[in-house]
């Protein structure tokens, strides 16, 4: 038996009738409950008739294409959306995200990676519906208190999210030094005034997801397993879940850092695999704040790195992992990054 066994509810739309019965047989052998659509008019159809929990749809089609077909979806309500594409990924995944697609799969691929990332996204659909019935909603209502940037909110706000990284972080400070070393990147980039105000507090919630993530998980002292990393990533779309459709500046910047610090500047990161500049400058911005406080600290999982050879890290992955200008701005800070430190380390 299928360890993918569900009840749930999943349209495919694809105008290629191989495609659109191979998909769908391996979803029905999965145990899905499996509808169909040649186009995407038929799919707005079901869309519109049936509760669904998913809609699989390929982006190249006659007449209404999966981008467009995608925003349509999304004007009918909260359904959950994966598009398959073979075109060149960073393409398809800036377009995706601009349409409102939850999830992308790149053909051709594996029958078990499909249902893998068809397992994982409604686990995390699930998981997210549970968090607004615990009151997740209310990290929303107490974030937006921050607008008026007032110190007695701000400390507030600051203390309570401490609280959520004692959950992987012995100290609970590793928030405080991500948010000052990012500043001190921003700053020596170029930003100055409002934006670095926002910064220094969005960047404390680029984790808030993780209030989402097993313990179990959260804080195995051992290498995670591919299936609990794959879990692991979606404390990136669990934040920014938390912190989107925001009229409020600050949230808008948070929501952006949270789904954006584990990008990578050559396309290899996650949950989007966007590359080079197509990354938003602040979640680049703390992906450098956020590894290196990673690896000068001392984790369940792993002992501190020593200073320098973290500094070294960080000049290494310049043009791989981290944008080469934003590294550069990190070099001329470490006098300063080294102060704040080796204090928050005493």
């Amino acid at each position: 038996m299928s360890t993918y066994k569900t009840d749930a509810k999943i349209l495919v739309v694809d105008d290629d009738s191989f495609h659109l019965d191979f998909i769908s047989s391996i979803l029905m052998d999965a145990g899905y409950k499996v509808f169909s659509a040649s186009n995407g008019q038929a799919a707005l159809d079901i869309v519109k008739s049936t509760p669904l929990d998913l809609v699989i749809a390929d982006i190249i089609m006659e007449g209404m294409n999966g981008f467009d077909l995608t925003k349509k979806i999304r004007a009918l309500g909260e359904v959950t959306v994966m598009l398959l594409t073979g075109l060149k990924e960073e393409d398809a995944v800036v377009r995706g995200i601009a349409s409102g697609a939850d999830e992308f799969v790149t053909k051709p691929f594996m029958r078990e990676e499909l249902l893998l990332r068809v397992h994982n996204i409604l686990r995390y659909k699930k998981s997210q519906n549970s968090f607004e019935l615990m009151g997740a909603k209310s990290v929303k209502q107490l974030t937006a208190a921050l607008r008026g940037n007032g110190s007695l909110n701000r400390e507030m706000v600051m203390r309570l999210l401490s609280a959520t990284e004692f959950r992987d972080d012995e100290t609970g400070t590793h928030i405080v030094r991500v948010s000052k070393v990012s500043c001190f990147v921003a700053r020596e980039y170029g930003f100055k005034g409002e934006l670095l105000d926002l910064l220094e507090t969005a960047a404390t919630m680029h984790d808030l997801g993780k209030i989402g993530i097993p313990d179990g998980i959260l804080r195995k002292p051992g290498k995670l397993s591919a299936q609990e990393f794959d879990v692991m990533k979606t404390h990136t779309t669990i934040g920014a879940s938390l912190l989107e459709d925001s009229t409020f500046p600050l949230l808008n910047m948070s929501c952006s850092i949270a789904i954006s610090h584990h990008e990578r500047w050559d396309g290899t990161g996650y949950p989007r695999g966007l590359k080079g500049k197509n990354i938003p400058i602040f979640g680049r911005i703390v992906a450098i704040a956020d590894v290196f406080d990673a690896l000068v600290s001392k984790r369940i999982y792993k002992q501190a790195y020593p200073f320098e050879r973290s500094v070294e890290i960080i000049g290494e992955s310049s043009g791989k992992q981290f944008d080469p200008a934003l590294v550069e701005s990190f070099m001329n800070m470490v006098d300063d990054i080294y102060k704040i430190t080796a204090i928050s380390k005493k």
